[in-house]
């Protein structure tokens, strides 16, 4: 079969990707006469948490390619562009649709919502279908690297090639899980897309792993100036997707699953990569290289690049409401601009002629065999590690077993104090928002910490065993409670403690919280 034949047979199917925004942007005349009408109380839009409106949260800020110019309510943008089209199958008109803004952990946390809907790449898990209800999926995104191109990691290949460097993730998302476990264990966490390619641009990472189309959008909107995407993570695809999230036990849930099946999301998107991948196949079967090399075959060479980009040209239409900065870049190598992704340019040969133009791989792969090579290097050093964690647990064992020695710890002790006096001391979980060294002193560092309610400052001698990097976006333990103390002639404010420990070595050694503790809980 063609990739003629196929792109003529998935278009209509396809077709339904790109049209969201220009089908949902001024809504439904009918559901809008539904929204204002209807007063039954089992009218699905009766049931919003204000009825006849509804109210649908996203982040602050969104980011595109999910939503342009951090305006959801304009409906441009992928996600966007999703929701009036659930909005409009629901009963709701454009105008009846609220946008709000809430945090990524806040709306999947356990509770109650003051949202009906809330779109912001949240990936589906059993975890959080524990406390949220979700939609079925809309997008099976696959994760990526982004790297500065002047970084010694921009010439990366495989994720073995990225084993020393210093990754930085978003907590709690798909793209730190992935990081973790396809490329390294200790990957840093960050709680915001933003700061988090803050971070890479100013040096303090060395890459960055981001859904795909997040990561081509931080490097084309150059929130990281000079980078690039070196990869996409093989096996990185989320088997579940993103999903729409909704309040537990939501009256509209099952009404959202019902809507986004009839929308058939995730089969126009695979019926559009059918294409690719047909095209791509297209290119092994007619070897344009091997025709090139024969005056004879010029006519046929022609042909055989020209149905390639028309190829190109139907899917970069069709993917345009999804990747909206993506897309234009392929018309420009193809040689035609802006303009030319238009819905009612879908047609197979409506470009006659075209001139090409050499341009960066938009999403380049990480070598396969390499890959290979990793994984088996990576199996190996498991075994090594189990093997010396069990002869660990044997010589502690042994140790255990054998008369104590001599504790090398400093056992001087404090005036004793009563337990109401102890229940004074406040003690809670807070986040490292930012950490620098400080020209006064060698042994302080800067903490900006959150503590739950707002931004502290504490200065920490522990600038001889940790550097800020090290700290930014760990969670740990402080003393909030603690009177102000001026410190470096009265420069700075120190407003609480952190919890160190001396190690046998005279090192230092600070506990960290995992992922799952809120920012801000009692320590007991």
């Amino acid at each position: 079969m063609s990739a003629f034949t196929i792109i003529k047979r998935t278009a209509a199917a396809a077709l339904a990707v790109a049209s969201l925004v220009a089908v949902t942007a001024c809504g439904s005349s009918n559901s809008g006469n539904k929204a204002e009408t209807a007063t039954d109380s089992n009218d699905i839009t009766q049931q919003t948490i204000t009825p006849g409106t509804l109210t649908v949260a996203t982040g602050e800020p969104a980011y595109t390619p999910w939503v342009l110019n951090n305006k959801p309510e304009s409906g441009e943008g992928y996600e966007a562009a999703l929701i009036y089209a659930v909005a409009d199958k629901l009963g709701f008109k454009k105008d009846n649709v609220k946008w709000t803004r809430t945090t990524f952990d806040a709306a999947i946390a356990p509770g109650s919502k003051d949202f009906d809907l809330n779109i912001q790449q949240f990936s589906i898990t059993d975890e959080r279908k524990n406390a949220v209800d979700f939609s079925p999926s809309y997008y099976n995104p696959t994760q990526s690297v982004v790297v500065r191109k002047d970084s010694k990691y921009a010439s990366a290949t495989s994720l073995a090639d990225l084993k020393d460097a210093t990754i930085g993730a978003m907590v709690g998302t798909t793209s730190y899980d992935f990081a973790k476990d396809k490329i390294k264990s200790d990957i840093q966490t960050f709680n915001d897309n933003a700061v988090l390619a803050q971070a890479l641009d100013a040096n303090q990472l060395d890459a960055i792993v981001f859904d795909t189309p997040t990561a081509v959008n931080v490097v084309e909107s150059n929130q990281v100036k000079n980078a690039k995407v070196i990869g996409q993570i093989p096996g990185s695809e989320d088997p579940q997707g993103m999903g729409i999230v909704l309040p537990k036990g939501s009256k509209l849930t099952a009404k959202v699953t019902a809507d986004m099946d009839d929308l058939t999301i995730p089969q126009a998107l695979m019926e559009i990569f059918a294409v690719i991948q047909r095209a791509n196949k297209y290119i092994d079967e007619t070897a344009p290289w091997a025709l090139a090399k024969d005056e004879a075959n010029k006519q046929r060479l022609e042909s055989v690049l020209y149905h390639l980009c028309e190829a190109l040209r139907v899917c970069g239409i069709l993917l345009n409401a999804y990747l909206p900065t993506t897309a234009p870049k392929m018309m420009e190598q193809l040689g035609l601009d802006a303009s030319a992704l238009d819905l009612t340019k879908t047609a197979y040969g409506a470009q006659q002629t075209y001139t090409v133009h050499k341009g960066e791989a938009l999403f380049p792969r990480i070598d396969v065999a390499k890959e290979i090579a990793h994984l088996k290097e990576e199996d190996e050093k498991r075994k090594a590690a189990a093997e010396a964690a069990n002869k660990a647990k044997e010589e502690a064992e042994k140790k255990a077993a054998a008369p104590a020695e001599e504790s090398t710890v400093d056992f001087t002790h404090e005036e004793e104090i009563d337990f109401d006096t102890f229940c004074k001391v406040e003690l809670r979980v807070a986040e490292v928002r930012a950490c620098e060294n400080l020209k006064e002193s060698k042994k302080l560092l800067h903490l900006t910490v959150f503590d739950g309610e707002r931004e502290r400052c504490i200065l920490s001698g522990i600038a001889k065993w940790f550097k800020p990097e090290d700290l930014i976006g760990k969670k740990l333990g402080i003393v909030c409670n603690l009177a102000p103390r001026p410190m470096l002639k009265g420069k700075y404010v120190s407003e609480g403690m952190i919890f160190a420990a001396d190690t046998a070595d005279g090192g230092c050694s600070i506990a960290f919280y995992g992922d799952d503790t809120p920012v801000g809980s009692r320590i007991h």
